[in-house]
Formats: structure tokens, sequence, C-alpha cells
């Protein structure tokens, strides 16, 4: 598995040196020297997204912090990270952050916790680990994970909480998943279980 994580967080490092270039799928599987079909499944294995969706939350997510940092128009920021026109943007802004790219400029009380940074290596070995559980969701009241380790690399566990879960279980959390918002217990092997409580459908 270490070949592989070295190999896809090298196709991270090729996506974020060319995040505002016209790049496809295609490129990114060859920069890691994997066939098309081979890498997007070992992608999706390590990463627990696509390689296009991955690609997509990165370019929005910095379109977003620049939509904070001036006030450049908004179509200039969206060609900037290839988008083709104004209402795809848009499209895809509402999707990931649920509301249009003006209101996101506007809005005083964002959360920024919903932009997905640059995975990391480390972090990337963490949710690969054996030490790390995928949620489950109990009784349709709150989400339980298993977060092995120390409260050092906790907020590896948070990201993928927030940053992987949570968009694929389209739930919507009580509470935003940061460490003085847990209660959990330590098992026995020393690994924490923390649940989450999430608002009622």
């Amino acid at each position: 598995m270490s070949a592989k994580i070295a190999a896809i967080y090298s196709a991270i490092e090729f996506v974020e040196e060319y995040l505002r270039d016209e790049i496809s799928v295609g490129d990114i599987a060859a920069s890691a020297g994997y066939s098309l079909y081979h890498f997007i499944r070992v992608f999706n294995q390590v990463v627990h997204h696509s390689p296009y969706d991955y690609l997509m939350r990165r370019r929005l997510s910095e379109a977003a912090l620049e939509l904070l940092s001036g006030d450049r128009r908004i179509i200039d920021i969206s060609l900037d990270y290839c988008f083709q026109n104004h209402e795809t943007f848009s499209r895809a802004f509402k999707r990931m952050f649920a509301m249009q790219p003006s209101q996101w400029r506007a809005k005083e009380n964002r959360q920024n916790s919903l932009l997905l940074p640059c995975l990391t290596m480390e972090y990337l070995q963490h949710i690969n680990g054996k030490s790390f559980l995928c949620p489950r969701l109990i009784d349709n009241k709150e989400v339980c994970f298993i977060h092995g380790g120390t409260d050092a690399n906790l907020h590896f566990t948070l990201s993928y909480i927030y940053h992987t879960w949570l968009p694929k279980s389209e739930l919507q959390l009580a509470a935003l998943p940061v460490a003085e918002n847990f209660r959990g217990s330590i098992l026995s092997d020393g690994r924490r279980e923390i649940s989450i409580p999430i608002l009622e459908y």
C-alpha cells in the first residue's frame, strides 16, 4: 500500500502544480505512471474521492479563497480555475458550498471548514492505516467512528469526516467536527470511539 500512496501523492502534487491549467484525469494518471483505468481505481482506494471530484473540489476551494481576498470579478476567478462560463462555475460552487459565489463573498460567517485543503502524505497514510475505521450511522441520530493514534493526528480523522464521508453521506451534522465537540470513550486497545450528532431528516 505504501507504494500506491506514494504514487497517488505524486499525482496530488501534479494537480496542485497545474490547478489553474486545463488538465485531464488522463494527464494526472500519466504523472503517476498509471494507465487511466488503473489510476482511477487506485486513486479512489487511497483518497476516497474520484480523481475528477478531487480536482474540482480543490479548484472550487481555491476559487472560494480568492473570492474573499479581493474584489476581482467572479467570472475572472472562475476562468482562472478552468470553468468555461459563469453558469458552470456557479452550479459547481453551489453543489459544494450550498450557496452561490456572490453569497459566499458577502456572507460574514462562512464555514471555511468546507474548503478542501491539499491532501498531505501524512493524511493519506492516516486514512489508509489500520487504526482508522470509516464512520457508521447509528439509529439516524449520530455518526460513530473510531480514531486510532493520538490527539495530534485527530485532525486527519476530522478532515476525512467533513470533506469525504459527509458529502457522500448526504447527511447534515448538528455540530461541526472539531475536537471540542467530541464526546468519546477510550476503547480497550487505546483507540477512541467518537460520536457526532446529526440533524434529523
